[in-house]
């Protein structure tokens, strides 16, 4: 029988320990790793408890004497974006996996997603796409592989930074990719699988360090806030041209129309030799849910830019002279003012220094954000997304 909370038979055997930093948002001198598994009452966890049991501090999924008649997975109600995981695994013959920036099929047992691949006779390490693509996205070489010594406990290191994606068996680096599919979610769930045909894994030492802490702070607005910067200020990790990869440390992009520096991302006028006369830059990351998107801007004289939202575009502009929003009385000519766009669902509220600019945006349902290089320079900062 499938309980969707995990029910009541592991009450006293599972938990998570989640304070209130990492689900509201925490200042920069709060812990960022955590141990996301005790022997105490459980909390957060998801799963069949006729399959999952806990025992001395294990996970354990399965039974030594039953071979598993279909997939099964033990989920975190919580998801991921940015993070550090590592976990000790014992897997004997059988076939498993660690699940992340996944979702529940409805109606099914099954996960979609990444999964870093435990199985026989020598797959662990391998970056799988579970139930989606349903193919190996990467694997570790020959030699790697004659490196790797496994022993009756192994364990696996996941580190999910923006579309790049990180696997070490034993502190091996067994996987470096890049996911090139823009449609492809950087956030979900993790989750621990026991594969069809086993019989029985065991999982233990689960300590998860989230790498949007440092980035992530109170909102001033309200307590229960998530605020995550999207543009580090100091490279153009995380964002790219949608015909190119992840520009991760580069301070410039191919053609030079964007640039990182002093802590600004900016829109540099246009090189008719370098390139083509617009161009836009679009986060690796899809945002399908609610979210208030913050920034500031600082346009030259009749300066032309934008700001897309899941792909529609909001004018960015030196309004006084470019338009279209002539009338604006708190707006700064070359100085900095703010902009802020609200979604829910698929339409936006949009403000400049808190003079509404658009009630009703229509906005696709998920989507980057982006950035148009048109017209003059163009400068931004403390590019934020607010979670609720």
């Amino acid at each position: 029988m499938y309980i969707h909370r995990f029910g009541l038979f592991l009450i006293t055997q599972l938990c998570i320990i989640l304070p209130a930093c990492l689900l509201t948002g925490a200042p920069e001198s709060a812990p960022s790793k955590l141990h996301i598994f005790n022997e105490s009452p459980i909390q957060n966890w998801e799963g069949d408890s006729e399959i999952w049991r806990v025992e001395q501090g294990e996970i354990i999924g399965g039974r030594p004497d039953v071979k598993a008649p279909r997939n099964s997975f033990l989920c975190t109600t919580r998801e991921y974006g940015n993070f550090d995981l590592r976990v000790k695994y014992k897997r004997g013959k059988n076939n498993g996996g660690i699940q992340f920036h996944s979702q529940r099929v409805p109606g099914k047992t099954e996960v979609s997603g990444y999964q870093a691949e435990i199985a026989p006779p020598k797959r662990d390490g391998f970056l799988f796409d579970e139930h989606r693509r349903r193919k190996y996205l990467a694997q570790p070489d020959e030699a790697t592989l004659a490196k790797l010594t496994l022993g009756e406990y192994n364990s696996y290191h996941i580190r999910a930074e923006g579309s790049r994606i990180r696997l070490w068996i034993n502190d091996i680096l067994t996987v470096d990719y890049t996911e090139q599919d823009p449609s492809i979610p950087l956030r979900g769930i993790i989750g621990l699988q026991l594969h069809v045909n086993s019989t029985e894994i065991r999982y233990k030492d689960l300590v998860i360090e989230n790498l949007e802490t440092p980035t992530t702070s109170k909102s001033p607005t309200s307590a229960s806030a998530i605020v995550h910067n999207i543009f580090n200020g100091k490279d153009l990790s995380g964002w790219h041209y949608k015909d190119e990869p992840d520009l991760k440390s580069a301070t410039n992009s191919s053609d030079e129309r964007y640039s990182a520096r002093e802590g600004m991302l900016v829109v540099n006028p246009e090189n008719p030799a370098k390139g083509p006369h617009k161009r836009q830059l679009w986060t690796t990351q899809q945002f399908p849910n609610d979210f208030t998107l913050k920034l500031e801007f600082r346009a030259s004289v009749n300066a032309d830019s934008g700001i897309f939202i899941r792909g529609q575009q909001l004018q960015c502009r030196d309004y006084w002279v470019a338009g279209p929003y002539k009338n604006l009385k708190n707006y700064k000519p070359q100085d900095w003012n703010e902009i802020e766009i609200t979604v829910r669902g698929t339409t936006a509220y949009c403000t400049c220094n808190g003079e509404v600019i658009a009630k009703a945006l229509e906005v696709p349902a998920t989507g980057p954000i982006g950035l148009e290089a048109d017209r003059g320079q163009m400068e931004y900062r403390n590019i934020k997304l607010e979670y609720r």
